[in-house]
């Protein structure tokens, strides 16, 4: 089986954040806010990478939450970079303010911001989501029982999706629209961060011996031994990341480095 190297990799030459990576072993990372300065940096980081006027933030994020966007930013940069002439919509950012979820979320069009990835005509193929919540492949597994339940559903940091519909409706799409997906660390990751991606991973497809064509291919050229063939990322600060990229790789989990501070 071919291996496939990451595509996702380092953020906008545009952007002045540098790498400083960080253990946040205390927790603060994830929740004390960071300064106004890297909080400015990042919206405008977005806003280049989404073609979009200046966007800004309600509330000042977190450093953690913060590194999510400089991912989020990335992989879009990527599909502006391999899309041959596709463009990028925000939607739902009212005088350019983010509506970022500050937990996980359902996808809720009237309540939080996404991002809309189009073809050089202006049709959607994309949705990329932050804090999206999913149904699993276990719940489906186990016959769908309605309402799905906390346990039914997992949260993505950074997603791509199917186009969802337009509803301000709490609904959760199904790990079958799941194009691609981000787990993001602001830490050097241990076995532990792995085996939580991998987790995630058995919760998103099924392993395929086949190597099906990549859902994105804009990301990830190389096929994918995953049914659906979403590739997933464990993405971290810190270049060490790399060092779990083997044997992972064969089940459609890669290793991501973005340099942050």
């Amino acid at each position: 089986m071919a291996k496939a190297p990451s595509k996702l990799r380092v953020i906008t030459k545009s952007s002045s954040v540098k790498v400083k990576p960080k253990n946040p072993s205390n927790g603060k990372s994830k929740t004390k806010a960071a300064s106004s300065v890297l909080n400015k940096e990042i919206a405008a980081l977005l806003s280049l990478a989404s073609s979009a006027s200046l966007l800004t933030f309600k509330a000042r994020k977190s450093q953690a939450r913060l590194f999510e966007l400089v991912v989020l930013a990335d992989l879009l940069n990527m599909y502006t970079a391999n899309s041959n002439g596709g463009r990028i919509t925000v939607k739902n950012a009212t005088s350019g303010e983010l509506k970022l979820a500050g937990a996980p979320c359902s996808a809720n069009k009237s309540a939080y911001s996404y991002f809309v990835l189009e073809d050089a005509r202006g049709t959607p193929h994309h949705e990329v989501w932050v804090s999206l919540q999913f149904t699993t492949l276990s719940w489906e597994l186990n016959g769908m029982p309605q309402p799905p339940r906390s346990a039914d559903r997992h949260e993505i940091d950074v997603g791509v999706f199917a186009p969802l519909p337009a509803t301000a409706a709490s609904i959760y799409p199904s790990y079958e629209n799941l194009q691609a997906g981000v787990s993001c660390k602001h830490f050097s990751p241990s076995k532990e961060a792995v085996r939580e991606a991998l987790g995630l991973r058995r919760e998103t497809a099924l392993l395929s011996r086949l190597d099906n064509p990549s859902a994105v291919p804009w990301l990830m050229a190389e096929r994918v031994p995953a049914c659906p063939p979403s590739p997933l990322y464990l993405a971290s600060s810190s270049p060490s990341v790399h060092a779990f990229t083997e044997p992972v790789d064969q089940l459609g989990l890669y290793m991501a480095s973005t340099p942050f501070r």
